[in-house]
């Protein structure tokens, strides 16, 4: 992939490979992979319960999501979880960091600190700073082409 000097043209490019694969998903139509999704919407983030839910065990499980998605299951509920502090911080400024992890997932604060910079380079502080400043026209499309997740 070419480097690009620009932020934002990089954020536009990965979205716009995301949007590429999200319309190949919906012509699928795994009504087990729907199923699993609409678990994870509704909270489910245990891999195993989602396995059962797909009625499949746990190799071919992330096997079929991976197929059907193109991450594995651990890394789309860290994406998901990630995208749900990421909408966290543009909506509830007020929030301190212990706040956001209880709310979004993570297991404590340092976890979330953690995953921010693993995700995005940034402490959760210049994760917010930057939130106001490159925001995502497909970010909705995203979460809808997947899965309702409820923020």
């Amino acid at each position: 992939m070419n480097e690009e000097a620009d932020d934002l043209k990089c954020v536009v490019r990965i979205e716009e490979f995301l949007v590429r694969r999200l319309y190949r998903y919906k012509e699928t139509s795994d009504k087990r992979l729907r199923t699993v999704l609409h678990a994870i919407g509704n909270g489910e983030t245990d891999v195993n319960r989602l396995a059962d839910t797909a009625c499949l065990g746990y190799k071919q499980f992330k096997r079929v999501f991976m197929e059907g998605v193109g991450v594995n299951p651990k890394d789309f509920l860290r994406i998901v979880r990630f995208q749900k502090l990421h909408r966290f911080l543009q909506v509830h400024t007020e929030l301190s960091l212990s706040q956001l992890a209880c709310e979004c997932g993570y297991y404590d604060k340092s976890h979330l600190i953690k995953e921010v910079r693993r995700f995005s380079g940034f402490t959760p502080v210049e994760l917010s700073a930057a939130c106001n400043t490159i925001y995502s026209d497909y970010h909705s499309l995203f979460r809808l082409a997947f899965v309702d997740i409820p923020f």
